[in-house]
């Protein structure tokens, strides 16, 4: 059972005093690292422990700038630091002051890696380490649980990103890592697990490759779904230079997987040695996708403005009283409703079903590929290029779905929303994924 420590008291009740943390130890040379925790390199499980590297991951992820005012009083963040291995970041983090971090909550399921974290535990009270998986929703309930999270404030979403939270981790190899970070980043816009607080930023370091994945330009073989989710809610900027971290063998643990007869045997994705960035993830204050709780409160203020409406209706009515003209002005009421603006946004359920059925056609040109999103669907060609369209909404139908941007699949999910014969059953299975997460 995990049991949050509290502070530590006189006998007559009293708190004492908070001694200063001691200097945390430096983790062993990376030659004696593997002997210590001998644990094998196919768990795609990657760690920064080159110090100097580590500390300016830290700084560029709390955004410690030479531009903030020196000696001024403020209370540090909490972070939440996932797959943290051997705990390089994690002693980074510690040695900045109580001003700038306030508590470093572990997350770390691999029980070779939790003695060198524990021990953190004694030379400095900010630590708290948990046995559990950054992977796993149910972690995150278990902080809350413990009452790491009291202090922390519910902000305004719209106000500014978040002043006192902050999760940083290293995202795993894989098939595991991908699906991790593209259910945080489906976490954004529903405002739901540690977004909830509020525009909370999130710091990785991770392969390269899988940056590629989130963050690549048109016609980029690595484009896809994930990619246009993550430029519709998030801005992505490097949290150090790509050159920090250049040099895989001199600033991470494992070392680089050895050749086996000419051959590496290790797929590319899980491969120990490919290049790693650091990146940081700031939430948008009104991206391309609505939230549902947005959603919920247009759907009141148009229920409420309706009402309205109907109400001054039947005012006017006593006055002047004429069946065919309360049948128009009805009609005319309930078109005003229900009609789209331009730049409509629309919720994550419906960017998820276009996204996926048009990345399986990615080579196609998007006059072809629109067909997948149902029968009848070819009609919302002409909402995207007809000569009623205004050009700075049109969309160019004829190029692949892998060369189109952000704005030309907004266009399309905001027609695919305002069309009334939409294929709704076919929201059932991404419904059933958003409640499991």
């Amino acid at each position: 059972m995990l049991v949050a420590r509290r502070p530590p008291t006189s006998r007559n009740g009293g708190v004492l005093s908070r001694k200063k943390p001691l200097a945390c130890p430096s983790l062993p040379v990376p030659e004696a690292i593997g002997t210590r925790f001998n644990l094998s390199s196919t768990k795609g499980r990657c760690s920064l422990i080159d110090p100097e590297a580590a500390r300016a991951f830290v700084r560029g992820a709390l955004g410690l700038g030479e531009d903030q005012s020196q000696g001024s009083e403020k209370e540090g963040r909490v972070i939440i630091e996932a797959f943290p291995g051997p705990g390089g970041v994690t002693r980074a983090l510690l040695e900045l002051p109580r001003s700038e971090v306030k508590r470093v909550i572990v997350l770390e399921e691999e029980l070779k890696f939790l003695p060198a974290l524990k021990e953190l535990e004694y030379y400095d009270d900010r630590v708290h380490v948990l046995s559990q998986s950054g992977f796993i929703w149910e972690t995150y309930d278990t902080v809350k649980d413990l009452g790491l999270l009291d202090d922390i404030a519910v902000e305004d979403w719209k106000a500014g990103p978040h002043s006192s939270l902050s999760f940083i981790g290293h995202l795993p190899l894989g098939p595991v890592g991908e699906q991790l970070i593209a259910q945080l980043f489906r976490a954004i816009p529903e405002r739901s697990w540690l977004f909830k607080y509020g525009r909370m930023r999130m710091s990785w370091i991770l392969a390269q490759r899988m940056l590629e994945r989130i963050s690549s330009p048109p016609q980029r073989a690595a484009r896809c779904k994930l990619t246009i989710v993550s430029e519709a809610i998030a801005n992505i900027a490097p949290a150090v230079p790509h050159e920090v971290l250049e040099g895989y063998d001199q600033h991470f643990w494992p070392q680089s997987e050895s050749a086996v007869g000419g051959k590496k045997k290790t797929p590319l994705s899980r491969r120990i040695g490919q290049p790693f960035v650091a990146i940081n993830v700031d939430p948008q204050a009104e991206g391309s996708i609505l939230s549902r709780d947005e959603a919920r409160q247009l759907n009141v203020q148009q229920a409420v403005t309706s009402a309205t409406d109907r109400a001054q209706g039947l005012v006017s009515d006593t006055t002047n009283s004429d069946p065919l003209t309360e049948s128009s002005a009805s009609k005319v009421q309930v078109t005003q409703a229900g009609t789209a603006q331009p730049g409509l946004r629309v919720t994550l359920d419906k960017w998820d079903y276009v996204l996926r059925q048009l990345f399986i056609l990615k080579s196609t040109p998007l006059e072809k590929a629109i067909q997948n999103l149902g029968p009848g669907a070819a009609i919302l060609l002409s909402k995207l290029t007809g000569p009623e369209v205004p050009e700075s909404q049109k969309v160019n139908t004829k190029q692949p779905i892998n060369a189109m941007s952000l704005r030309d699949f907004a266009r399309v999910v905001e027609e695919f929303h305002k069309w009334p014969f939409a294929p709704d059953i076919l929201f059932i299975a991404d419904q059933g994924e958003e409640e499991r997460n």
